[in-house]
Formats: C-alpha cells, structure tokens, sequence
C-alpha cells in the first residue's frame, strides 16, 4: 500500500483560491506614486509656493539634497527659513536658463515622524519677489528600516543618538 499523500486526498480549503488572491489583494500596502518615484520632483509655483517630497529619510542622519524649482522669483536671491527643525544650511542659485533656482541644503533630524518645513526665496533686485518651497519628509527612527534615496539626496554622516543603553552595557562590562 502506498502511503504518499495525494493533494486530492488533502481536506478542502473552506476558502477559494480566487478569495485567497482578493483578501491578499486588499491587505497590500498603497502609497502615492511620488512616493515610488526615485527622482525628487518639485510641484509647479502655484500662489508663490512649491512643494517638494523628500521621501523617507533617517533620523540622526546628515543629509545633503540637491534639486531645481522653476519659480518666478528672478535671478540672485536672499533665503530665509521660517521655522529651523531639519534644515541646516540652505544655498540658492539661478539656473543657467533664468527659469528657476538650483537648491542645495543640508538636513539633519532627531524624532521621527512626518516633517514638513518651509523656506523663502526673495529676490534681491525685488524684494516683492518671493516664492515658499515647503518640504516634506518621513524621518524613520532607529529600528524602522533603511530608505531608498531618491536621487539628489546623499548621506554626507551619521551623528551619534546618544543612546544611554551602550554607555551602560559598556560600564557593566568593564566591572
């Protein structure tokens, strides 16, 4: 007698196979397509602000950003940031066509969470000149993954979290 099992001699599932996929289906994780997008993509100027997704970045990590808003604030500007929670230094240049600016800063958080934080281009030759770029970012904390960058942010270091529970199983160890 043959005792190998035969999956027709298996109990049959009280689900279907086509309810299996569908219950699969609807427990998937979605996210906006710009959160997929590997490039950092600036919204149009509208009502002289601009939106700019950073995607997922790491908290006590220093980052350097690189993009170019089309605004219509013209030619050399004064930068100004309304509220300092990541943004560390901030550099703004024409680009070669006049159409907009070439931003370079540098970030750096603490907490995780959903951060949006803002800063002003003014012109210099017309101080009524003036467009807001808004960030937004997700600072993900210790133990919650590694992001994929989008490309134009780099890793440039990492600061020490000061986390006490090293400090203490170092001194633990040493007695």
């Amino acid at each position: 007698m043959d005792e190998t099992t035969v999956a027709s001699d298996l109990p049959a599932s009280p689900m279907k196979s086509s309810e299996r996929r569908r219950s699969r289906a609807n427990s998937r994780v979605h996210f906006p397509e710009d959160v997929h997008d590997s490039n950092i993509s600036p919204s149009s100027e509208q009502n002289s602000m601009i939106d700019v997704n950073l995607g997922f970045l790491q908290t006590h990590h220093v980052y350097e950003v690189h993009f170019t808003v089309q605004d219509t604030v013209a030619g050399p500007v004064t930068t100004s940031i309304d509220r300092q929670v990541i943004l560390k230094s901030l550099e703004a240049f024409p680009t070669q066509d006049q159409t907009g600016h070439d931003i370079i800063i540098t970030l750096l958080g603490h907490k995780d969470g959903i951060i949006h934080e803002s800063f002003k281009l003014t012109s210099k030759t017309n101080l009524d000149q003036t467009v807001t770029i808004m960030l937004h970012t997700k600072l993900l904390g210790k133990d919650q993954g590694t992001p994929l960058l989008k490309d134009g942010i780099h890793v440039v270091g990492v600061e020490d979290s000061h986390d006490d529970s090293e400090s203490s199983d170092a001194s633990s160890i040493a007695d």
